[in-house]
């Protein structure tokens, strides 16, 4: 009896986890979401609920962004399931896996389907169980496996790069910057030892709120408009390899610098979407600077000159007698005759003066009209576009004859490599701790001291923030400051950062590790929350 029963029960469980595994990588600005074995996911949606001021109307996951092409998205207020970094808010998420379950996107039934969703590091208890209550209660999955991102990622770099360095070793140390903040976490054989994680409360949800600031101090206000600076952000922002020394060339010489520049804000009618200008010659905000510069150097030497000859005067005059008294009181009087005579004079002459700046400000307006206008006929006849625009993650040069009424210029200095900054100087905006640096030193010191070589030699950068320009190369450079020269330091960054994740998760979820760990509806009723616990923690 007890071989039959056990018998019968072993192709039941493999008949449930023979189906269609979705594949959730559950993160707190963007969700991907697909199914195992696909090479990409199928869709990736914000991760947010969207409410407008002025309405009952509610708009999820990407119909937020939708809403900018005919909206103002100053007008919509966001609520996210996460906040620092941990799911605590099912109401919200519920909403999004709905829509993300619907015929919009995925398509399935849940109860019919398995799931592989990720989890955040070091992951409370208590949100682990409600995680399980909404998996398998509220939508009934047949299956489930949940796992955390580092390992994840390190898999699936692993796997693409099969004869690479950092595939022959068993120790990875993976560095992961997303939304609400940035963690160091050490994967030896495929686990994550979670007591040497280390944690940097800067993420990019950090250094949009930091940006909002600089441009409302500096400029206008612009804290309720966090959707147009998250993009402004994302356009602009670069690390510097050398931070202090742009700092400078910025301060004495900004039309030397290729920071510097223009960023043209979205109006939602004729710009849907924020681009950045640069000028590698010449920078509108380095001219004026510049020119300022030198009138306080002009008037610095007059002043002086001034100075000079008057010390002179009053040697002069205190060597004269006071017999010349009386042929001072007679100049003095013959200059306030002269300066009350030029200054009527000015008077008489002002109004011609206008009615001449009035001629030629209204023949250059004429002329410009017609400029303008020979120049859109030219366009028109010869249907071509003169708008020359190179988009790349690290800067847009752009020539354009748009229409300069339907731009908004928001003037881009030191911002561009200030903001990012924050990563390895959270200081600069008052969070008391070190950077990524300074984690990832104390991370490799919490390991055993045979892995710290090998941890050093193999670090991973993944996330949203590793699109950032030159993000790669600025942490290879401070870490070879301070390690140890007989020590390698090797940073690696896989093609798409922000998907590398659920690649690894797909590639789990096809694989027997799936079918060896996931906890089916039927155990997860007989067995409640222990089993979770026992197969999902590693």
């Amino acid at each position: 009896m007890f071989s039959t029963s056990t018998g019968n029960n072993q192709p039941e469980e493999e008949e449930d986890l023979n189906h269609q595994i979705v594949v959730l990588d559950n993160g707190a600005y963007t969700i991907k979401a697909g199914f195992a074995g696909h090479d990409d996911p199928k869709s990736i949606v914000p991760n947010c609920v969207a409410k407008s001021k002025r309405s009952v109307a509610t708009f999820v996951g990407e119909e937020t962004e939708n809403f900018s092409m005919t909206g103002d998205m100053s007008q919509l207020k966001f609520q996210r399931p996460f906040e620092r970094g941990y799911l605590n808010d099912w109401e919200v998420e519920t909403q999004v896996w709905d829509h993300l379950f619907s015929a919009k996107h995925l398509d399935i039934e849940p109860n019919e389907n398995s799931l592989m969703v990720t989890e955040p590091l070091v992951n409370p208890a208590l949100l682990q169980q409600h995680m399980n209550e909404v998996i398998f209660e509220t939508y009934g999955f047949q299956s489930c496996y949940r796992a955390t991102a580092p390992r994840l990622a390190a898999k699936y770099y692993s796997l693409e790069h099969e004869f690479s360095e950092f595939t022959k070793s068993f120790s990875h140390l993976v560095v992961d910057s997303g939304f609400s903040w940035t963690t160091v976490t050490p994967v030896f054989d495929e686990f994550n030892i979670n007591s040497a994680v280390k944690r940097v409360n800067v993420g990019g949800k950090a250094l949009t709120n930091y940006l909002k600031h600089l441009v409302s101090y500096r400029h206008f206000n612009v804290m309720d408009e966090t959707f147009v600076i998250n993009q402004a952000k994302e356009k602009i922002a670069t690390f510097s390899t050398n931070f202090l020394h742009d700092l400078n060339i910025l301060k004495k010489n900004p039309e030397l610098s290729v920071v510097a520049g223009d960023y043209v804000l979205p109006n939602f009618k004729t710009i849907h979407e924020g681009y950045l200008k640069v000028n590698h010659s010449v920078v509108n905000s380095g001219d004026n600077i510049t020119a300022e510069n030198d009138a306080d150097e002009d008037n610095n030497h007059g002043d002086d000159s001034s100075s000079g000859g008057s010390s002179n005067n009053n040697n002069n005059t205190s060597s004269s007698k006071d017999g010349d008294n009386s042929m001072a009181i007679d100049n003095d009087s013959k200059k306030k005759y002269s300066k009350t005579k030029k200054e009527d004079e000015e008077e008489d002459e002002r109004p011609a003066k206008r009615s001449r700046r009035s001629a030629r400000s209204s023949s250059r307006r004429s002329t410009r009209r017609k400029e303008s206008s020979e120049e859109e006929d030219d366009d028109e006849d010869e249907n071509e576009t003169t708008t020359t625009t190179t988009t790349s993650t690290t800067t847009t040069t752009t020539t354009t004859t748009r229409n300069t009424n339907d731009e908004q210029i928001l003037p881009i200095s030191s911002e561009r490599i200030s903001v990012p900054e924050l990563l390895f100087t959270p200081t600069n905006c008052g969070i008391p701790q070190g950077g990524i640096v300074d984690a990832i030193l104390q991370s490799t010191e919490m390991c055993h001291p045979d892995l710290k070589g090998s941890l050093l030699s193999n670090i991973l950068l993944v996330g949203g923030n590793a699109n950032i320009p030159n993000f790669k190369q600025r942490l290879q450079h401070e870490l070879r400051s301070v390690v140890p020269d007989h020590l390698i330091v090797n940073v690696y960054t896989p093609e798409e950062p922000s998907i590398c994740t659920w690649h690894g998760a797909s590639s789990i979820a096809s694989s027997h590790e799936f079918k060896e760990n996931a906890v089916t509806k039927k155990e997860y009723e007989e067995y409640g929350h222990v089993i979770c616990e026992r197969r999902f923690n590693r």
